[in-house]
């Protein structure tokens, strides 16, 4: 719990650090300031909870894991499909030739050729 309070310190004084560097350097705002070095401390946040139960940058939790597989199952059952815009589905998909037969029959006789049934 000590840790915590000692990293949420260092977080602040860096958050004041980064505020005054974006005033001086960037001509920001001090709103401005507080909304990126906000996000800033954010992050480290974040990265602190993760190292405390043991995750390291790009580790996975385990319940993002098993969200990850239901989603991609999910994808699998409903491959390509779009939502509908305003009521109207969309339109269907060409893939490959159209579906359109052709009557070779007066194309054969054109050609003198035989035509098999």
């Amino acid at each position: 719990m000590e840790e915590k309070m000692i990293n949420i310190e260092k977080i602040e004084q860096i958050k004041e650090k980064i505020s005054a560097y974006m005033e001086e350097k960037m001509g920001l705002t001090p709103e401005e300031c507080y909304v990126v070095s906000s996000y800033i401390s954010k992050y480290y946040m974040e990265e602190i909870e993760n190292q405390s139960s043991g995750l390291v940058n790009g580790d996975i939790d385990v319940d993002e894991k098993e969200d990850n597989e239901k989603s991609k199952e999910n994808d699998e059952d409903y491959p390509d499909e779009e939502e509908d815009i305003d009521g109207i589905p969309p339109p269907p998909r060409m893939r490959g030739r159209p579906k359109k037969k052709i009557n070779l029959k007066p194309i054969m006789k054109k050609h003198n050729l035989k035509v098999r049934n």
